[in-house]
């Protein structure tokens, strides 16, 4: 709605694709240099600017003729009203004050030649807008063409330059050419590996380039990428089908077994962030694109909330992985009361809000905690970020501190489970149907508390190692984090406990809970046919629906 808004918008701006004309008839002058300043042989005399939208550019006097051969101010202020909807759309920063200096230039009476903008400002404003127009099949206007305006400031022609202009400039030269040198002298001292290091002078230091230049080699890249993308296919997978089983046949999972449904969904979302990062690509994942107006070049920022689709995979990444852990240990502490003190699942029901308030509520505070402290590093090889960006202390806090403290407390409830449901089972006297399952539970529950339990410690050992890469110093042995091994190795930790939904899926029951929602679905398809007249009971009672056969027509 907002672009079709925006497209009609727009069709009043198609006039500017033709010339206007004068208010005498004239087309506009010619596109010469000398032709863009009528009036050089008398001194010009100055008025004020009349244009609403033009009063606070930083000057008030123009002069007509102007360098778009304008007469009247008039003329001049209708045509730049057309320019409106590109204003609100707010495609460069210098749009207003170029358009504002062009239709009614600077006037200085000592200053025989009207003072308009610079070439190189209407470049920037083309390339910036040029493109949004071509999106609305608009062409960038003729009489605002770039050769018509004069390329610098001399000693006999004067244009205006921004600000702007000068301060990219300038770092433009800086990024490229640091102290005289290249990139590559600008990073010497990082010894063999510089020419994988580009220097950027806003940030005052070398960073790693994206490009196959990098610290990894494509080799390594492609591996991690099929590695993360066979793990997280298989994760989102089982998460999907047992959501789905979840949504058909709620009842068939009360509590305590409702909370690793829960944890299923965390790392559904884990493996959804992963797939979203292998569809995105690493460099749009994790590079910060550097424009230059000769090249192009894409690093690894310092800081990985530099870049917005890298700031969303963390947040999904962590969050799930945080909620994960908390259902986790909501899901020990439901079956330490449904064992321990024999609470039923009505009884657990009743308290669940406490358990989602608690499981949600915690991990969102911490990713807020993560997101104002901005500790948020891209790595090279994964092109995922993680916690770290120099700063230990918040691998510490805010990841290997929570996950321990979760692994303890949860693997506790389980261990003090598992004993009380083989108390349980000593205690009934005769084997039989209660006893069986019982047991069957006992397995299924140790089962998952060790499927999920060792992956836990393995992803704890990989935040000691990121702690570990953290406390050095910025350069290659930092920035290359920590190899193709241990980064596959935490992928694979990461996503592994999701696939602890099968003890509890994978069972005859889900066969059987699919086969009912299918024989339901056509129940109900048949009894909306038969409710609509598409299906009738004959007089020898049997059944006749619209179906035709091949040669005869449909039986209604």
């Amino acid at each position: 709605m907002r672009q079709t808004a925006m497209l009609l918008q727009l069709v009043s701006f198609g006039t500017l694709v033709w010339p206007p004309k004068t208010q005498a008839g004239r087309n506009h002058p010619a596109t010469s240099a000398l032709a863009m300043f009528p009036g050089t042989e008398t001194p010009r005399r100055c008025e004020s600017i009349h244009a609403s939208l033009c009063r606070d550019v930083g000057y008030n006097s123009t002069s007509m003729p102007g360098l778009l051969g304008f007469e009247l101010q008039s003329d001049a202020n209708k045509q730049l009203l057309t320019f409106r909807p590109l204003l609100r759309l707010g495609c460069s920063k210098q749009l207003l004050f170029f358009l504002c200096s062009s239709h009614f230039p600077l006037c200085d009476e000592t200053v025989l030649k009207p003072i308009g903008p610079c070439a190189g400002m209407c470049q920037a404003v083309h390339q910036q807008c040029a493109p949004l127009l071509r999106k609305f099949h608009f062409e960038w206007p003729e009489s605002l063409n770039c050769h018509r305006f004069l390329p610098h400031n001399g000693p006999d022609h004067m244009c205006m330059e921004s600000l702007e202009d000068k301060v990219a400039a300038e770092r433009e030269i800086e990024v490229w050419n640091h102290n005289g040198k290249d990139t590559k002298e600008a990073c010497r001292h990082l010894g063999f590996y510089h020419n994988r290091y580009t220097f950027v002078a806003a940030l005052n230091c070398c960073v790693p380039r994206c490009d196959n230049n990098g610290l990894y080699p494509h080799s390594e890249r492609f591996f991690i990428d099929v590695w993360m993308g066979l793990w997280s296919s298989m994760i989102f997978f089982i998460g999907i089908v047992t959501l789905l089983t979840f949504i058909v046949e709620p009842r068939r999972f009360p509590y305590p077994q409702r909370s690793f449904i829960f944890f299923t969904a965390c790392h559904t979302i884990q493996a959804v962030a992963y797939l979203i990062r292998l569809a995105i690509g690493q460099r749009r994942a994790s590079c910060k694109i550097l424009s230059m107006t000769v090249t192009t070049t894409a690093y690894l920022p310092l800081n990985g909330l530099a870049n917005s689709a890298c700031a969303t995979i963390f947040v999904l990444r962590y969050f799930s992985m945080m909620a994960a852990a908390a259902w986790w240990v909501a899901g020990g502490l439901t079956w330490y009361l449904a064992t321990a003190y024999q609470w039923g699942a009505e009884a657990l029901a009743a308290y669940a809000a406490y358990l989602h308030a608690a499981a949600w509520a915690l991990p969102a505070l911490q990713t807020g905690v993560v997101l104002v402290w901005r500790c948020v590093a891209p790595d090279a090889l994964t092109a995922l970020c993680y916690l770290g960006n120099g700063k230990p202390e918040a691998i510490a806090v805010l990841s290997l501190s929570p996950l321990m403290a979760f692994w303890v407390i949860g693997s506790g409830f389980y261990a003090v489970s598992l004993v009380c449901m083989r108390r349980i089972r000593a205690s009934l006297h005769s084997p039989g149907t209660k006893c069986h399952q019982l047991q069957v539970q006992t397995v299924k529950l140790a089962a998952f508390s060790l499927l999920t339990a060792i992956p836990m410690v393995a992803s704890v050992v990989c935040r000691f190692l990121q702690l570990d890469l953290a406390r050095r110093l910025p350069g290659p042995e930092r920035d290359s984090g920590l190899g193709l091994g241990p980064s596959a190795f935490i992928i694979a930790s990461d996503l592994i406990p999701g696939a602890a939904a099968l003890v509890w899926v994978a069972s005859s029951k889900t066969l059987q809970t699919w086969r009912g929602f299918v024989s339901r679905t056509e129940q109900w398809q048949y009894e909306e046919a038969t409710r609509t007249g598409k299906w009738r009971v004959s007089d020898n009672g049997r059944e006749e629906g619209g179906v035709c056969k091949p040669g005869q027509e449909t039986v209604v």
